[in-house]
């Protein structure tokens, strides 16, 4: 039972079922029909109505649809673009969601904190025979791991030096791409960025032209006009991408520049295959390399 205590004021008429009085509740008038005669000055006199719940919910309904218009359900139009907007904020949300998850590295040659423990051969000294005796050489992917761990010294720079911290620089070795990848903690969580190279060269009749260029090949069949450019922890990102780490990479060349000038710039013939490197001093006119 509900109780609401209401302002009486008069009687508007009378009929054969009882009389017609008017009441107000909260300045709004309201009507109410009474079946017994008998009972109108009862009410009148209480100044009180009791009522059920249905029938002040009926009331209040039929009051709101009088005074509130209903509203447009909208355009199709309108509903496609909801659809839309919310489709790229789950797809910028899954994106998030990948690079916040560092790439796996297990599979890399010589992974794991022992590398920097293994003894191998001094890469300025192997690149250097190689170069005087015209022998081809091959570096493993284990091998550049361990090397890079024994002579890297990793060191965070910047404002979130004391937040952020460079662990170790890897490299993964594929049919013709090379993958740099620099593996880092931010506030103790790690965290993965890479870079996709290629070795592209030009020969001639007697010259041999080398170029290291920043692409992974294509990056879907579906858009031929985008290439891979790295992997942003397991998300792997267009070119464009890469000028957000770019600058971390553009110091790399000052830290072994001897190296790369023999590896690089003093090689006739650079090749990348799966889990290894084939260096080859030789000339293109020259005959078949021997192996080192």
């Amino acid at each position: 039972m509900y109780l609401a205590r209401l302002s009486y004021t008069k009687v508007l008429a009378t009929s054969v079922f009882g009389p017609l009085l008017r009441y107000e509740r909260g300045g709004d008038v309201c009507f109410w029909h009474f079946a017994a005669p008998s009972m109108a000055s009862f009410w009148a006199d209480s100044g009180a109505f009791q009522v059920t719940e249905c029938v002040l919910a009926s009331f209040s309904m039929a009051v709101q649809k009088e005074s509130k218009p209903q509203k447009s359900g909208g355009s199709c139009l309108g509903k496609l673009v909801l659809l839309f907007v919310l489709a790229g904020g789950l797809g910028v949300l899954g994106c998030f969601y990948f690079i916040a998850q560092p790439q796996s590295l297990t599979d890399i040659g010589g992974y794991g904190p022992a590398a920097k423990d293994v003894r191998g051969r001094d890469m300025k000294v192997v690149l250097q025979n190689s170069i005087d005796r015209d022998f081809a050489v091959t570096l493993t992917e284990t091998e550049l791991n361990q090397w890079l761990a024994r002579n890297l010294q990793t060191k965070q720079g910047g404002l979130l030096a004391s937040q952020v911290s460079l662990e170790r620089m890897w490299v993964r070795l594929d049919d013709g791409v090379a993958e740099l990848i620099l593996e880092r903690r931010i506030m103790g969580y790690p965290i993965t960025v890479s870079m996709f190279l290629q070795i592209n060269q030009t020969e001639g009749a007697e010259f041999a032209k080398t170029e290291i260029i920043r692409n992974g090949g294509l990056y879907h069949e579906s858009l031929p006009f985008l290439s891979r450019g790295g992997r942003f922890g397991q998300l792997v990102v267009p070119q464009g991408f890469l000028l957000l780490v770019l600058p971390a990479y553009e110091k790399l060349p000052d830290l072994f520049h001897d190296e790369i000038e023999l590896a690089i710039n003093k090689m006739a013939r650079i090749k990348i295959e799966k889990n290894r490197l084939i260096l080859d001093p030789n000339e293109p006119t020259s005959v078949l390399p021997k192996t080192f």
